[in-house]
């Protein structure tokens, strides 16, 4: 029987580690990413069983990150998620149990501060049964829905300088200029306007609403991962600049 295999998102590269190594060890198939660009990339793959989703993908010191969150929205239906996190409230519990609606938005909370002992049983319970053929085609429709969405904001994204062949182009500067208006546009989502879209939830026909929030989402983890790119290179430089300068002193 092949190994079941587990996606671990969290931005946090040492606690990454940690968690991997644990599932490794209990004879689990590990597949990790630092983002929600990375997570999005493996879920999409559609060969995962089970993932584990940080709620806060982006900042861990931003208190409005629920990247992880609107991740598990776009997949729940697919796979059994478990959002973990060590910031742990009542609003958050209940967005992720979501008692209000026929779909939860997870599976299960974990809080990190009980230990990984919890997880474990938490990973055996949910993991220990076969996909669904409704889960495999609700998987195919979250991955159409995402490109459909792409499409939809399209223009929107290209006049605000957030297109993904834009944002390659930009300098240090004109990135921060960039994230300055991803940051604008998410404190008013609703005024992008949304997708709908008809979609098959429990063999039943439903209505659905799609927004900009995931994307810009994205497009601000792609910018934070440009920005590391940029830097860390201009650093590089600098350094190399500094040892050539020395050699030269030495030299003389």
């Amino acid at each position: 029987m092949s190994k079941r295999k587990i996606l671990v998102a969290d931005n946090n590269p040492g606690h990454l580690a940690g968690i991997a190594k644990l599932l490794k060890s209990k004879d689990y198939t590990v597949h990790i990413a630092n983002s929600p660009v990375e997570a999005r990339k493996i879920l999409e793959g559609g060969k995962i069983d089970l993932a584990i989703l940080d709620i806060r993908l982006l900042n861990d010191e931003d208190e409005e990150d629920i990247s992880g969150l609107e991740l598990a929205k776009e997949f729940v239906l697919a796979l059994p998620i478990i959002i973990m996190s060590r910031f742990p409230s009542s609003e958050l519990i209940s967005d992720v149990f979501n008692t209000h609606r026929d779909t939860p938005v997870a599976t299960a909370f974990w809080n990190i501060d009980l230990g990984t002992d919890e997880l474990v049983k938490l990973i055996a319970r949910l993991i220990n049964r076969p996909p669904t053929t409704e889960e495999e085609m609700i998987l195919e429709e979250s991955i159409q829905l995402h490109k459909q969405a792409q499409e939809f904001f399209g223009k929107q994204l290209f006049r605000l300088g957030l297109s993904t062949d834009q944002l390659k182009t930009q300098d240090i500067e004109e990135l921060e200029q960039s994230l300055e208006r991803v940051n604008d546009a998410l404190k008013d989502p609703e005024s992008f306007g949304s997708l709908k879209v008809k979609v098959m939830i429990k063999s039943r026909n439903s209505d659905l609403d799609v927004g900009i929030t995931p994307i810009l989402i994205e497009k601000k983890n792609q910018i934070h991962q440009r920005l590391n790119e940029l830097k860390n290179s201009f650093h590089q430089e600098h350094t190399d600049n500094q040892s050539r300068d020395r050699q030269r002193i030495s030299g003389l």
